[in-house]
């Protein structure tokens, strides 16, 4: 079922004494709603670059097919109340954040990653190839458009599919969602990786 969450969460996470406002709001809006303990994963080493980072607000990563939650939340100001804005009728929302988030994901990368028609190249598991030589500095990027835009993108997606239908048939959409969505997280939190020290 989309949005359980197992006991083996981690401890509550918080933010050192003197990380600046925007960054307490942002982490209160993402642990707003009840989340999977890997999402719980990917905020501590977001955190912990921050911490790295001396929480730097100047560097962003493009807006080139992000998903329009994203740019929602931006244009708010990151507002910790953020909410999702319906989608238009006849369009599935988890699947077109989906798609929208692997395009601006995969156009994000640096130019050494391989790339299937604009889209990361997959294994033979449907996870994105991970490269190991090249230089990953081009998205060092700890600004408060940075990094935390594509760890709040990863949370509005599952914010989207708690909204699934899980019932029947309905049940393997559900599923192959929950997939899709972890075989994301997981490559995200694999390339923030590459910058903490």
């Amino acid at each position: 079922m989309i949005g359980s969450v197992s006991e083996d969460v981690a401890t509550p996470l918080v933010l050192p004494s003197n990380a600046p406002h925007w960054a307490v709001h942002n982490l209160a809006m993402l642990k707003r709603e009840t989340m999977p303990p890997q999402f719980t994963r990917l905020l501590t080493l977001w955190v912990r670059f921050k911490v790295q980072e001396a929480f730097a607000e100047s560097s962003k990563f493009g807006a080139f097919q992000r998903p329009q939650a994203v740019h929602d939340w931006i244009v708010h100001g990151h507002s910790p109340k953020f909410q999702l804005q319906p989608v238009p009728k006849g369009i599935n929302p988890v699947k077109e954040f989906s798609s929208k988030f692997w395009a601006w994901w995969s156009n994000l990368q640096p130019d050494f990653c391989p790339k299937d028609d604009d889209l990361l190249e997959l294994n033979k598991d449907g996870c994105p190839l991970r490269m190991l030589d090249g230089n990953w500095d081009d998205m060092r990027l700890p600004g408060t458009n940075g990094w935390l835009t594509v760890v709040a993108g990863l949370c509005f997606w599952f914010w989207q599919m708690k909204g699934m239908n899980t019932s029947g048939k309905r049940e393997v959409a559900a599923d192959h969602a929950l997939q899709n969505w972890n075989i994301a997280l997981e490559n995200v939190e694999w390339v923030l990786g590459h910058f903490i020290h």
